[in-house]
């Protein structure tokens, strides 16, 4: 099983506010797991324009929790097949 939250943004990134959009998708996400469920988990922002530099090198230290994994985020422009960033974490 796969648990992928998934930030999209079509104009300006902020760092902060991807974080904040991602680990709410987790969160939701683990009211649909018991103790004994196996998953992959890979977040994931989809983004249309470019990315600052700046904001680019402070994604680089978001980590999103999950049920006790732990992982960096995954950057893919909007139009990418899913699997590009799944196969990040395969």
């Amino acid at each position: 099983m796969w648990v992928a939250p998934i930030e999209l943004k079509s104009g300006e990134v902020k760092a902060s506010k991807v974080e904040e959009q991602l680990q709410g998708g987790a969160r939701f996400a683990q009211q649909f797991f018991t103790a004994e469920d196996q998953f992959n988990f890979v977040p994931v922002l989809a983004y249309g324009k470019s990315v600052h530099r700046l904001e680019r090198n402070k994604l680089r230290w978001v980590r999103i929790r999950l049920r006790g994994k732990i992982q960096q985020l995954v950057l893919i422009r909007c139009g990418d097949p899913m699997t590009k960033a799944l196969a990040t974490r395969a």
